[in-house]
């Protein structure tokens, strides 16, 4: 079986951002986690962009799937496109947590390629947000694995209304 190359989607990450279709975007998800902290097993990629929304208010992200399309990435498996043998998730980043998360995400280069990933502490707050027991799951990995910022964390907590479910979890 042929092993998915990220190194792959990293080069088309690159390619969508020379080409003006992507410009706000970051890595997050399971991938994002991965850069702080040791490799486990998923199967997608999620790139959390920026999409402004149309004048009635709608996010439209055609443009991306007509780009990938075009570059012959058209198989689908559920909502996520299939590029290089990985199930790719673009997720629009509204305004709130995620939004901030992408423009303050941090930059990482692997291969001359420059990656723009969501820092830890923006991984857990939205791991938090979203609540799901594989969220929580990458909550102890950052905080077992990674060094994390406690003020900038506790600011993110304060400002999205997150810190109750924070000492919840706790």
């Amino acid at each position: 079986m042929k092993q998915p190359s990220l190194l792959k989607i990293f080069k088309l990450l690159e390619q969508m951002e020379k080409e003006g279709i992507l410009s706000r975007w970051a890595i997050g998800g399971s991938i994002g986690v991965m850069f702080y902290t040791e490799p486990y097993l998923t199967k997608d990629i999620d790139i959390f962009v920026y999409v402004e929304p149309t004048r009635s208010g709608l996010i439209n992200m055609n443009y991306i799937y007509d780009w990938l399309k075009d570059k012959g990435y058209s198989k689908f498996e559920g909502h996520s496109i299939i590029a290089e043998d990985w199930l790719v998730d673009f997720i629009s980043a509204k305004e709130g947590l995620i939004d901030e998360a992408v423009v303050k995400c941090n930059k990482f280069k692997i291969d001359n390629i420059v990656l723009n990933v969501i820092s830890p502490e923006y991984l857990i707050a939205m791991a938090l947000e979203s609540g799901r027991r594989q969220d929580y799951a990458k909550i102890e990995k950052i905080l077992q694995q990674s060094k994390i910022n406690k003020n900038k964390f506790t600011r993110i907590l304060k400002k999205f209304g997150l810190y109750k479910k924070w000492e919840a979890y706790g």
